[in-house]
């Protein structure tokens, strides 16, 4: 099989930006792309898997709410059963199989099970045979914060923006080599930090590629920017 790429990462991280750098490099991450429904922007749309989105909405149900991503899992709160388990190894091996390059996903809410996920690949267990690539986003708290306000309103924001960054510590503390790449230096220097990422993950993408991933994080940056102006 081959390894998916997982991108792990609070909302409003940056990681649509890595996951269209990823798009742009050679990885499919999917031909349908979900929308934000928790955004105050109707027109706002996620490099998120409509499949693995839906999933992921759908797989705590009766234990959240209505996938609602904002309502962080207290500890011993989640209960990642084996059905929802093998849904999800059925999920890959569908998209593995047609899938004949790189490929991956990428939804805040994977951050809850990670941790489970891993542990169930760290122990062999005979349906789990799979072995990502872990990417790691982050980015400074305050702006996680700043952003979830933005886009979703103050209530909730300050508690998921702290219940995320528990999650993603508690998994990278058990996870053998993660990629961890960090939104602030994508801006500062994406030339750099695409082909970084590109070794990390032997990806061999182009040179064409690349320019296209760099042309993509400025386009990125500049719909930023006009969302914050118009708010």
């Amino acid at each position: 099989m081959r390894k998916p790429i997982v991108v792990i990462a609070a909302p409003r991280s940056g990681s649509s930006c890595v996951a269209g750098i990823l798009q742009r490099l050679g990885v499919n991450m999917g031909t349908h792309w979900a929308p934000d429904t928790f955004s105050k922007r109707s027109d706002e749309r996620l490099v998120e898997d409509v499949d693995f989105y839906q999933y992921n909405l759908f797989a705590f149900y009766n234990q959240i709410g209505v996938g609602n991503m904002l309502q962080v899992p207290l500890p011993g709160m989640l209960n990642w059963t084996e059905e929802k388990k093998r849904e999800l190894k059925d999920l890959i091996w569908r998209k593995n199989k047609i899938n004949k390059g790189a490929w991956g996903w990428k939804h805040p809410m994977t951050v809850w099970y990670a941790k489970d996920f891993l542990v169930s690949i760290m122990a062999k267990q005979p349906w789990w045979n799979v072995d990502p690539y872990w990417v790691i986003v982050h980015r400074e708290q305050d702006k996680i914060l700043a952003s979830m306000e933005l886009a979703y309103g103050k209530d909730q924001a300050e508690f998921a923006a702290t219940g995320y960054e528990t999650l993603i510590n508690e998994f990278a503390d058990i996870c053998p080599n993660p990629v961890h790449i960090k939104y602030e230096h994508i801006v500062a220097n994406p030339k750099l930090e695409i082909i970084w990422l590109d070794e990390q993950l032997q990806l061999r993408a182009t040179m064409k590629q690349c320019e296209e991933a760099v042309d993509y994080v400025q386009e990125f940056i500049d719909a930023k920017q006009k969302r914050q102006d118009e708010n």
